[in-house]
């Protein structure tokens, strides 16, 4: 029988990509939008944003804007190679303004690794991939209310040599666009999200639960003239399976010369380990975007408290054009 030597790459995805509770499907926890990255992963329910299929996909239903996409890649870290970097890229659209539909493809491909026989003699090699598929559909009812549904699909080689796995999952939102006294001043919004319901994932003979968060979000936008704006997002994430953790998150953006923009943020998260330690960990980020006309080019850098954390000094890019 074939066995793929493999214990050290997927320690590397699990430590990368999620945290020590859960490493099943991990890549989907990266976040790989620099704008909320930026925010140390708060801003889930951020307005103008192309890339909500993967936050608060109800969010996307507020604002004029009709289309939208984006590319993204990351998390890079001080190395710069590819392997265990997530690539991908989302598009949305409005017909009508009521009604949104969207879509998005994430891919991820860990490092080669050899494969050895049962006599453990040399016999090839093999990178592992994961992928996934993202179709989203919302609406909005009156003013205010939205509500959508996100539907994935994923292709995981977390088996290895047994062969890939497919999942299908689904994530729910709703959210509130308010506004102001004087809507010239601003906006808010407050989201809630369900995400990762779906079948177990199967590999290697065994079954591994997928990770379920809820997610609740909010979000205030302070306009000071058509030059300047300032935003506040804070996120509270608590995962229900496989482990009990839940995180939270703050963060600020500064647009300032309809042009430049400026973000940072904390985030703090609390776990068990084995059910019976408390586990503290945290991190905070950085990040800097350009807006010319419909586009906008955003970056954003980690700093974890733990310096040994694969993801300490790594870095998040995105693109993407509103309409």
């Amino acid at each position: 029988m074939v066995r793929v030597i493999a214990s050290l790459s997927l320690l590397l995805l699990s430590s990368a990509f999620a945290s020590a509770q859960n490493g099943v499907l991990s890549f989907l926890d990266a976040d790989v939008n620099a704008r909320t990255a930026g925010m140390a992963g708060a801003g889930a329910v951020c307005r103008d944003n192309p890339m909500a299929l993967y936050a608060n996909g109800a969010a996307a239903l507020a604002g004029d804007n009709a289309a939208g996409g984006a590319i993204f890649t990351g998390p890079w870290r001080t190395g710069y190679e590819f392997a265990d970097v997530v690539c991908g890229g989302t598009a949305f659209y409005r017909p009508g303004g009521l009604n949104m539909v969207s879509a998005g493809f994430r891919y991820i491909s860990g490092p080669s690794m050899d494969i050895m026989d049962e006599y453990g003699h040399l016999n090839g090699s093999m990178r592992p991939v994961d992928w996934a598929l993202d179709l989203g559909y919302g609406r909005l009812f009156g003013k205010s209310w939205a509500v959508a549904l996100n539907a994935r699909w994923v292709r995981s080689d977390y088996g290895f040599g047994d062969g890939p796995s497919d999942v299908a999952m689904l994530d729910l939102h709703g959210a509130y666009l308010g506004r102001l006294a004087s809507e010239e001043r601003g906006s808010w919004t407050a989201g809630l999200s369900v995400k990762g319901m779906g079948t177990p994932l199967r590999a290697g003979g065994d079954s591994y639960a997928l990770p379920l968060d809820v997610v609740a979000a909010g979000n205030v936008d302070l306009a000071f003239g058509k030059s300047h704006s300032l935003a506040f997002s804070a996120d509270m994430d608590f995962r229900v399976m496989p482990s009990a953790m839940y995180g939270i998150s703050a963060g600020a953006e500064y647009t300032f010369l309809r042009h430049g923009v400026l973000r940072a943020g904390y985030c703090a998260t609390f776990s068990k380990i084995a059910g019976m330690c408390n586990c503290f960990n945290g991190f905070a980020s950085a990040g800097c975007g350009l807006v010319f006309g419909h586009f906008r080019c955003d970056a954003a850098c980690r700093f974890c408290n733990d310096k040994s954390n694969p993801l300490h000094l790594s870095t998040v890019f995105s693109v993407s054009v509103l309409f």
